[in-house]
């Protein structure tokens, strides 16, 4: 059974701004940390690459089929586990990832 394609469309446009608003949220942060300028224009370049690159891992990812459900192992956990380990491995080692962290409004935090 496939979905109908104004499902499709939606769920890529809500990605896209969410993807945007993200990204927003990473030039809001970018601006607030305790960052000189060539950092901080080097951390928000790279950022958005990673968090593009990320997104359209996932996009070529769900096309293949990858998090359909089947009888073989579950393959659904890894795009949920592996951004977490990913996100506190960087802050875990990290000084710019901690400095971001710290400068975003809990609020924010509390929403993500």
């Amino acid at each position: 059974m496939t979905a109908p394609i104004y499902v499709t469309i939606c769920v890529l446009a809500s990605s896209i701004v969410i993807l945007a608003v993200v990204l927003a949220g990473l030039r809001a942060a970018v601006a607030r940390a305790d960052l000189d300028d060539a950092r901080r224009a080097t951390t928000l370049r790279t950022g958005a690459a990673l968090l593009v690159l990320w997104y359209a891992a996932a996009l070529a990812f769900s096309i293949m089929g990858a998090f359909r459900g089947s009888p073989r192992a579950p393959t659904i956990e890894f795009g949920i586990v592996v951004p977490i380990a990913v996100g506190v491995v960087l802050i875990w080692r990290s000084d710019t990832a901690r400095r971001l962290v710290a400068a975003v409004p809990q609020g924010w935090l509390v929403g993500v």
